[in-house]
This record gives C-alpha cells, structure tokens and sequence, in this order.
C-alpha cells in the first residue's frame, strides 16, 4: 500500500507540475486574463500554449490529450498527437459546483468513459475570480496498471476521488460483498487506529494518497491469508521440533568441544601480560580452536617482538640521527671547506669557488633534510660525489673515486647518509698521512641467494694493524646501545647501528684491512626496492 502510495502520488504529482507551469508562466497567465476578462483574442499566446501541450504530450504516453476552455464561455482548444484544434465544454460550471466548497480546486480527478481526466482550476490571482479550467485526459491504464501490477489471484483494489466517486475497480471486486457500500467502509477503517478492517470474511485496507486526492481501498479474502499461512506454519512447527532436538544435541556438543577451550582460552586472553607472557603450554588441537590459540600465541610473541624493536628503535632512531648528523656535518668540516673556498678566493679561482659552493649546498640540503631514513642508492651516491668533490678541492685533487655498481642496485633503497662516514673514514684513517696517489673504490651488486645488498668501500690507504682492526670489530659486534655509546670511530657504529635497526640483527657491517695495502669495508643490507621499503615501515609502524 505505500509503495502504491508512492507511485500515485509521483503520477499526480507530474500532472501537478504542468499545470503549475502555466501558473508560473506570466505571458501565459496574462493572455489569459485578457482572454476571458477582457474578452480579446487569444491568438498571441496560443503559439506557447501548444508548445506546452506538446511538450507534456511527447513525455507522457498515457495522456491522450491536453485541454484548455475559458471557464466563462467554455470554448477552449484541445491538442492530440495529431492535431491542435479548437473545443467546447458545455456546462463546465456542474463540474464544479458539483463539488463540496472544502475541497481543492488545484488536481481533481474524475471518470469519463473509459478514460481519466485530471483538471485544474486557472483563478486570477488578485481577485479569484476563475478563468480557465485545464484538463489531461489520460488512457484507462493510467492509474489502474500501477495497481493492477499489485494485486494477486483473489485480491481486489478499488480506487476513488477524493468526492467518494469511483474511479477504478480492479481485481476479484465482483465477488466482495460489500461492493455497494464501499464508502461505509472507508469511513469505520479510518476509526481504526490499525488502518485495518475486518468484515464479512475479508479484510479491508485503506489508503489516503495525495492528501485524499485519490483514496484507495485494498481488499483481501481471510480465506486466502489462511490459505498461504497453513503451508507456512506447518513447515515452521515442523523445523521448530526438528531445530529444539537438533539444537539439544548440539548444546552438548558445542560445549564439550568448542565452548570449554574458547572459555579457557578467553580467561588466557584476560589474564595474560604481555611482557611476562610464554607459549609453554602444548597446542594438541587441528581445528580452528587449535588454529586460533596458536594464532593468539604467535601475536603475543610478534607482539614481543615488536614491543622491544619499537622500544630500541625509537632509543637509536634519534641517537644514530644526531650522530650521523655529528658524523657528516661536523664544525670540522665545515672549517676545512670555508678554508679551501677561501683559498680559492685568495688564488682567484673564482670558477672552482662556485662549484665547490654548489656541492656543500647539495651536502647541506641532502644531510638536514629527514623526511624519509631510506633513500636509494642512487641518490646516495649523488650526495657522495658532492663531498668528494669538496674533498678533492680541499686535497688537491689527489683522490681516485671510481664505482662498480649493478644496474638493481641502484634503485635499491638504503639508510640515509651511510656511504659518506665510510669515505670520510677512509680519508681520515687510511688515506690522510700516505704520500701517494689516493684510490677509494665503491662496489654494489645483489645477493640473491639472501636477499641482500652488499656494498664494498675500499681504499689503498695503511690499513690497520691486526689489534687496532679487532678492537673495531669487537665494537661493531656489541649490542646497539653499546655501538652507539662509543667514541671511537663513531662513523661505522653509527653506520652498523641503522643498518641493523632498519633490516635486522644479521645485517651490518664487516671490515677487512692488511696493513699498508688498505682497508676494505663491506655493507650487507636487507634488498628493499620501493614496495619492500613500504612494508618494512609499515611493520616498524605497527
């Protein structure tokens, strides 16, 4: 009954719509004010009325035809899909005076024939006076094919205007026992507060749509509600014996095998600390239950783990970013290069001063910038040659930086400033006090076999000799906080540190060294390309 509610007044309302365009349509309303107060010719708005008539023509099939009549004359014109001509309505005015006074005059729907016809009463705004009437004359199928739609075998629908006529009867109406009185029944189901009346074996449903435009009274046999609820309640008491046993036994069931492990796998859940939390109690289940207190008993072990990776990591991230800020971008490195740049400035090497001045900018905006720890090798390296380009204006050019690199390794991404404390260290401790030629060789290439990136900085410098080189070692081996707490050669701790922080305890550096033929330092880092590096954050994260 709503939904039909609904579609009729949507109907109605469309109707509603093209009337009221005419209401709005000032050339329109003036012409005919003229028309039939003035009493002058129509003529120069006849034009835009047909256009409109046409128009709701053309977008509604079920118009048969669009009306108009001067409520005084009752001549008028009348527009078909085939010809716009000229009408008469005698006797107009029994239409309306047929009507109570407390009824509207914007839609009233009536029967003529077989067909429906909506009208609208055209009054002049200031005084009321009536001038026109518009009427839509629609096909028989109008309003009944929306009900018709609804009705099933048996059922019966009648519809009526809001004066009691009745518009529509549709469905089994001949056989409902009260045809003649439908009215009578309209009246005691609205009393109802349910909406529902029950009579002569039927029940009666009623519906005002439109705010009593149309009514419509909707009936249907209690013979036939019976008919389809016996089937229902047969099979319904008939599945509730069957679901009452069905659901004893599983009771049982259900508690011998499900309820008592989640129960106690719930009180697990309560009481367990996650810092004093151990998995020694044997899972002996291969069924969900099994599968979900293994699955508690991995989380809370990842969740160790991770607890104590987040705790390091946050205690490190913030040490190894001041030491690598320490470690790169010190005061002492800043003196040698405003050295060097004015010494070039004294020699009126003016060409050398700007690109000197270019790669410590490039050094200085790459070192400060922290908005992502990994980057690529690729763009490691670049800041790399920036630094060795100052060294080499600061050494006169006395360094040979060759690289081998494969072509993935390049896009593999790596901690932030780590390539340029291994350099410096080379510089510093192999390569500062040897009198010839300096060579520093950057290596990298994939490990497939481990997932690993390995990076090779060598250099032709003195070396170490083999106590000096374990003492490095022995460094390097200790734990983070130790590394990182260290004074001596701060540059690899800082370097072995992330590495281990960003891919695991199994990654690192190690370092080769024969003294007086150089040392050679080797990276082995986790081969993260840019969807690798997004999980690994996103775990961090987590």
């Amino acid at each position: 009954m709503n939904w039909m509610n609904d579609k009729l007044t949507t109907e109605l309302g469309g109707y509603a719509d093209l009337f009221y365009s005419f209401e709005i349509n000032k050339k329109i309303k003036q012409g005919l004010i003229s028309w039939v107060i003035g009493n002058n010719s129509i003529d120069s708005i006849l034009p835009d009325i047909r256009n409109n008539f046409e128009d709701a023509l053309n977008t509604d099939a079920n118009i048969l035809s669009v009306e108009i009549y001067n409520y005084l004359t009752g001549d008028g014109y009348i527009a078909t899909r085939k010809s716009f001509q000229n009408g008469t309505w005698d006797n107009m005015d029994t239409v309306w005076n047929s009507r109570d006074t407390a009824l509207q005059s914007n839609i009233v729907v009536r029967r003529d024939g077989s067909d429906f016809v909506v009208m609208h009463q055209i009054n002049e705004f200031t005084t009321g006076k009536k001038i026109a009437v518009l009427v839509i004359r629609l096909n028989k199928h109008s309003f009944a094919d929306t009900i018709q739609k609804n009705i099933e075998e048996g059922e019966s629908a009648i519809l009526f205007n809001d004066e009691d006529l009745i518009l529509a009867e549709l469905g089994n109406y001949q056989n409902v026992p009260v045809q003649n009185n439908y009215i009578d029944i309209m009246q005691r189901i609205k009393e109802e507060p349910s909406g529902i009346f029950a009579e002569n074996n039927h029940f009666y449903f009623y519906e005002s749509i439109n705010k009593g435009k149309l009514n419509l009274l909707y009936i249907v046999p209690d013979q036939l509600i019976r008919n389809q609820l016996k089937d229902t309640v047969t099979i319904a008491f008939i599945i509730m014996i069957f679901s009452l046993l069905a659901a004893s036994l599983l009771s049982v069931l259900f508690s011998e095998i499900i309820s008592k492990p989640i129960i106690t796998l719930s009180k697990k859940m309560q009481t367990t600390d996650i810092h004093n939390f151990a998995a020694d109690v044997p899972i002996n289940r291969n069924d969900e239950i099994g599968l979900l207190q293994e699955s508690f008993e991995n989380m809370m072990t990842r969740n160790q783990e991770l607890v104590t990776r987040e705790y390091q990591r946050e205690i490190e991230k913030r040490n190894a970013q001041l030491r690598a800020l320490q470690a790169q971008i010190n005061p002492h490195f800043l003196y040698n290069t405003l050295q060097v740049i004015g010494g070039m400035s004294l020699s009126g090497k003016s060409e050398h001063i700007y690109s000197v001045v270019t790669a410590l900018s490039d050094i200085l905006r790459y070192a400060i910038s922290f908005e992502r720890e990994s980057v690529t090798l690729e763009q490691e390296i670049t800041y790399l040659k920036s630094y060795i380009s100052i060294q080499n204006n600061r050494f006169d050019h006395r360094l040979q930086f060759e690289t081998e690199i494969a072509p993935r390794a390049m896009q593999s991404y790596i901690p932030k400033l780590i390539l340029q404390p291994l350099v410096e260290n080379c510089l510093e401790h192999g390569l500062n006090k040897k009198n010839e030629d300096w060579k520093i060789q950057l290596n990298a290439y994939e490990d497939t076999t481990s997932d690993s990136l390995i990076i090779t900085v060598s250099d032709n410098g003195l070396g170490m000799d083999p106590a000096q080189l374990d003492t490095i070692r022995s460094s390097l081996a200790s734990s983070n906080k130790e590394t990182l707490s260290s004074s001596s050669h701060i540059g690899l701790s800082n370097v072995h540190s992330r590495i281990r922080i960003m891919s695991g305890p199994e990654y690192g550096l190690s370092i080769q060294s024969n003294q007086n033929e150089g040392t050679t330092i080797t990276i082995k880092t986790k081969l993260l390309g840019k969807k690798e590096l997004c999980e690994t954050e996103n775990t961090q994260q987590y």
